[in-house]
């Protein structure tokens, strides 16, 4: 940019009384040359300033200052303050320090950034002189913070602190806290606490520490969970500060985090300067809302005394929009008072309150699924687990944790109806056979009160008009439904199908009572006879199906010793289920502890006990329990000191080394197998003999089972039958409990029982397969496992490019294909998957299109290596099947994936339920069956359509993804 200097007006110099011919005095002549020569003076005493060693040009600092710079930084002032202003805090959740860029703010500020940035590139390029090059530098980084690109601010601030001008230590100290709060934004929480550091080191030079320093060190905390240090760095972030509205909101997040922190007189101080300030109503009213509800809890009121404040507020008009969550906050109180049932009562009145604000709604679902759940009223709290998470999206809290809850419900209702089932069976199994038979009596009764209980509840979906609006998730559902033609009773042409079979069957009806009669009388003998007979036939139906039920149980009763045994084994693996869903599904550990220690103490002296007590050791270690931690470790090495577990307490090393020399032995055992095929029988007796020294069979039995199984055949292919006879019985007698191994020993020494007159004939006991011959029942194939040829109509197609994966890469990289890192996975075109419709099986959240009940399916194996040897592997799954299922006549194949993967599938099977119960089965033996390390393969279930079009790597990873989301 080129600047015309002006001429040099002496009128805007000197005053005009001086210069008025008014004055008999003569007009200098000797101005202008003064003028000139001053000019010239100031020139160079400035033009060419030294700023702190640098030489600097004065017109260029005064243009970027006063022009660039300025305008630049009313951009982005007026840019942050539209983002705040238009932002809709949520004051039931805990407010943010900052209210951060959104994709709404992101795309209606992206032009203004650009021309802030381009303000920047102007100073960089054209202002080199100047001394603002640093805060160009900074600006820019600015503008791709509020523009969402958090990765290139934080490379911006970086270069502003290398490369800052000494002496500039507020530039410097805003650029950390900057980098700090873009570092936080993308999850590099490691890397913004040394940033944070640095920050708090450079304010330390300064007069005072800014308040974007201390609320940035606030945030950090908070998502570290340091909340005490965040109350801390808040209040002085609130002294500092000099933005009214930024220390409202301060005062208001302080005031919820030590109410959380059960700090009620220091919380209510803060709401109530809420309370008495300039605040938006919705804030204040909030503020007010929580310091009610905390009265109780300062010593100052009794739940009674709250609930009636709470109360006032419900009858004041201009609370009117917010009542639904007055209602909550007087259930809150109740629950805390252990008023359930009035509780209850406040939360379904917080549902039926007209309002928009679906957080309440949803944190109100949430609170009564809960309640209903601990009653163990299980199929109602599903009920509200559903409408809850209908309403959730990811900023809710524990939204994680919800779904994985709301996903993995029907498992948890299972065992927890198996424990309550088993626990009543044993109960009537102690009483008298007249008490016990009342009892029964008693318990289908009351069953048949509830049955109709929900069925009066749970109206028919083809009469949504008629809805019983009192049970509020059926009316969501409804509403729900009526977005989107998914809800089945949404659907027209379901509803249209149904009402063409409604009308076939009884013609057209009204809706009302007793629509099945077409007369309607004062006696019931006017009805239809052949719809009398219809009632009347459904009614024995359901009789029928109860008696039977009803005879069931009493089966189940336990009676003997032998079904108590069995009945117990039902409890506790069922307890252990639990303990799992809770630990690593839900990731809920005092609910993981919880089970544990019930199951303990019911069954002090269980199998499993070594696993629960290192649970138990782990979970209360990471909920901050030291001394629980303490006893069950030191129970655990007192009462089994060899134990895995004990070993990994004294060894926290130990599985990585176990590991290690897990793969050392399979790598062994591969070689003797591949000396089997080779028929080098005596160096197969003799490498099994030399490993056998090497490692201890009770430490080992697994790979200890298997290479002494190899070492019986290459004893069978050497030696006469009784010898062969006599090394199986050891093999037997040593590993009685293989589930591998010992099932064909046993089938190995019942052929011998019934065929032992031919076999002894025999100088070797397995001889070559010869045509016309008698073959020993599963004689081992002395070749490497052949790569059996998969049906020809599965063959791959030509390869397709693989899909990069990389993510976020730079736009100056021409040919990349790149995929965010938060797009979601899509299988259209290679996997097609339809919309969830609710279904007959135990998974409610199974996808029936891709995982139907009845289907030709396999269970795979995805070797993620092309070249490895799996015929070690192969020969292995051979055995199990064999061994487990030696009726069904399993077939394992390989399908080889564009050179990067390898697909060992199994099959067939014809439903899920027979696919699934092999795998689970499978799984557990994998360890001991695959010859290669456990991160190089994972396994899912396929059907056979399915597994046709997996034809590249992509395929078979999208296919993986999904599949997993149905677990």
């Amino acid at each position: 940019m080129t600047h015309r200097r002006r001429s040099i007006n002496p009128h805007s110099i000197f005053p005009e009384t001086i210069l008025s011919t008014n004055y008999p005095l003569k007009k200098p002549k000797i101005t202008f040359h003064i003028l000139f020569i001053s000019v010239l003076f100031l020139s160079s005493c400035f033009l060419n300033k030294k700023e702190k060693g640098v030489k600097t040009d004065l017109m260029q600092n005064i243009t970027t200052k006063f022009n660039i710079l300025y305008n630049s930084k009313k951009i982005l002032h007026d840019a942050e303050q539209n983002r705040i202003s238009l932002a809709k805090p949520n004051y039931q959740h805990p407010l943010p320090v900052f209210i951060e860029p959104n994709e709404a703010s992101i795309s209606s500020n992206a032009k203004l950034m650009d021309s802030v940035i381009q303000k920047a590139v102007t100073i960089i390029n054209d202002k080199s002189e100047s001394k603002y090059i640093d805060d160009a530098y900074f600006i820019m980084a600015r503008a791709n913070y509020e523009k969402g690109n958090y990765y290139n601010a934080a490379e911006f601030f970086s270069y502003v602190i290398n490369t800052v001008t000494p002496g500039k230590t507020e530039l410097l100290e805003a650029s950390l806290a900057w980098k700090c709060r873009a570092l936080l934004q993308i999850g590099y929480v490691k890397q913004a606490a040394k940033v944070l550091d640095s920050a708090f080191s450079v304010a330390a030079g300064n007069k005072h520490t800014s308040a974007l320093a201390y609320a940035t060190r606030a945030k950090y905390d908070i998502e570290t969970g340091d909340l005490d240090h965040a109350i801390q760095s808040l209040n002085l972030a609130i002294d500092e500060s000099k933005d009214a509205k930024e220390k409202l909101r301060w005062h208001y997040l302080l005031g919820q985090l030590l109410q959380k922190q059960k700090d009620y007189v220091g919380a209510s101080a803060h709401f109530k300067r809420v309370i008495k300030s300039n605040a938006s109503f919705e804030m204040a009213f909030n503020a007010q809302l929580n310091e009610v509800f905390m009265q109780k809890n300062e010593g100052d009121s009794s739940y009674v005394n709250t609930i009636s404040k709470l109360k006032r507020m419900l009858k004041d008009d201009k609370n009117r929009g917010f009542t639904d969550q007055i209602h909550y906050i007087i259930g809150e109180t109740y629950l805390q008072a252990e008023k359930k049932e009035e509780a209850l009562k406040s939360f379904n009145s917080s549902l039926k309150e007209q309002s928009t604000n679906n957080f309440q709604r949803a944190l109100t679902y949430l609170k009564m699924a809960d309640l209903y759940f601990e009653q163990g009223a299980y199929e109602k709290s599903k009920l509200y687990y559903d409408s809850t998470s209908t309403l959730i999206d990811t900023n809710f809290p524990n939204y994680e944790l919800i779904r994985s809850k709301v996903s993995h419900l029907d498992e948890l209702v299972l065992h927890l109806n198996t424990i309550s089932t088993q626990d009543t069976l044993q109960m009537l199994a102690k009483l008298p056979d007249e008490a016990r038979a009342k009892k029964i009596d008693s318990i289908f009764e009351h069953r048949k009160l509830q049955e109709k209980s929900v069925a009066q509840t749970n109206v028919s979906a083809n009469q949504t008009q008629n809805l019983n609006f009192n049970d509020v998730p059926l009316r969501d559902a409804a509403n729900k439904g009526a977005t989107s033609t998914s809800f089945y009773f949404n659907n027209p042409a379901a509803v249209s199908s149904g009402l063409s079979a409604f009308r076939r069957r009884w013609g057209n009806r009204s809706l009302e009572d007793n629509w099945r009669f077409k007369n309607k009388g004062t006696d019931a003998s006017y009805a239809n006879e052949t719809e009398l007979l219809e009632i009347k036939k459904d009614s024995m139906t359901n009789e029928l199906a109860a008696l039977a039920e009803k005879e069931n149980f009493i089966q189940a009763i336990p009676l003997t010793e032998e079904s108590l045994k069995e009945s117990n084994r039902k409890i506790i693996y069922a307890y252990l289920k639990l303990g799992e869903i809770y630990r690593d599904n839900l990731q809920d550990k005092e609910a993981a502890a919880k089970v544990y220690t019930t199951l303990l103490a019911r069954f002090p002296q269980l199998t499993e006990k070594d696993l629960i007590n290192y649970n138990l050791y782990r979970l209360y270690s990471e909920l901050g329990e030291p001394e629980k931690s303490s006893r069950y470790k030191n129970q655990l090495l007192s009462s089994s000191p060899q134990s895995i577990y004990a070993k990994v307490i004294q060894d926290p090393d130990y599985l990585n080394k176990l590991n290690q020399e897990s793969q050392t032995l399979n790598n062994l055992y591969g070689e003797v197998y591949t000396l089997y095929g080779e028929k080098q029988f005596d160096q197969v007796i003799a490498l099994t003999d030399s490993i056998n020294t090497l490692i201890d069979g009770d430490d080992r039995p697994a790979i200890a089972a298997q290479l002494a199984y190899l070492k019986a055949l290459a004893i069978g292919r050497t030696s006469p039958l009784d010898t062969f006879e006599q090394e199986l019985k050891q093999i037997k007698s040593d590993y009685p409990n293989n589930e591998l191994i010992t099932p064909l020993i046993e089938q190995h020494l019942s052929y011998i029982d019934s065929n032992r007159l031919s076999l002894q004939e025999r100088k070797v006991a397995i001889m070559d397969i010869e045509a016309g011959r008698e073959q020993f029942v599963d004689e081992p194939i002395l070749t490497k496992w052949p790569e059996l040829a998969f049906n020809r109509e599965m063959a791959a197609p030509t390869p397709t490019p693989r899909r990069n994966l990389a993510g976020n890469l730079s736009k100056n990289q021409p040919g990349i294909q790149v995929t965010p890192f938060n797009k979601k996975v899509n299988l259209q075109g290679s996997i097609q998957v339809a919309e969830y419709k609710p279904g007959e099986h135990v998974n409610s959240y199974r996808d029936l299109a891709l995982l139907p009940d009845s289907a030709v399916y396999y269970f795979v194996i995805n070797v993620q290596h092309p070249n490895v040897n799996l015929s070690p592997s192969r020969y292995g799954i051979g055995q199990f099947n064999r061994g487990q299922y030696p009726s069904k006549n399993l077939i394992h194949q390989l399908k080889k994936i564009d050179d990067e993967l390898q697909l060992l599938y199994i099959g067939k099977f014809f439903t899920y339920d027979e696919a699934n119960a092999y795998a689970e089965k499978m799984v557990t033996q994998l360890k001991n069956i695959m010859k290669i390390p456990s991160a190089s393969y994972n396994t899912f279930l396929i059907t056979e359509q399915f597994l046709q079009g997996l034809d590249d790597f992509d395929k078979v990873n999208d296919y993986f993804i999904k599949y997993q989301e149905q677990r």
